[in-house]
């Protein structure tokens, strides 16, 4: 999997980041609106939350649900009227297969 990034139009409140976990490569953006803190602090934090819920959960959907809840709940207590979405694809190299993810209105083309 490839991830081009370098001429995609990133306005100042929004996040994108990619790393991988073991055999999953994870994708995505943080649309922020009302400041960049929410989505920045999704962007360094996602790794950190999303891989013990790799380790544990049954299914990648399950995982990122529990990360989703879990960024919100962090994002709350230092919130100071920022917010994001999040969008995020998770591949598993290993056979190829992808999960697609969202929270709030952004939304990802399954092509």
């Amino acid at each position: 999997m490839h991830v081009y990034v370098d001429n995609i139009s990133i306005k100042g409140e929004d996040s994108y980041f990619h790393f991988q976990i073991n055999n999953y490569i994870v994708s995505g953006i943080a649309d922020g609106h009302g400041g960049k803190d929410a989505s920045t602090f999704c962007k360094y934090n996602i790794h950190k939350v999303l891989k013990p819920f790799i380790d544990k959960e049954k299914t990648i959907g399950d995982a990122l649900k529990k990360t989703f809840e879990s960024l919100h709940e962090k994002c709350l207590s230092f919130s100071n009227n920022s917010g994001t979405t999040l969008t995020v694809v998770v591949l598993n190299s290993d056979n190829n297969e992808y999960t697609c993810a969202n929270v709030g209105d952004s939304h990802a083309l399954h092509i």
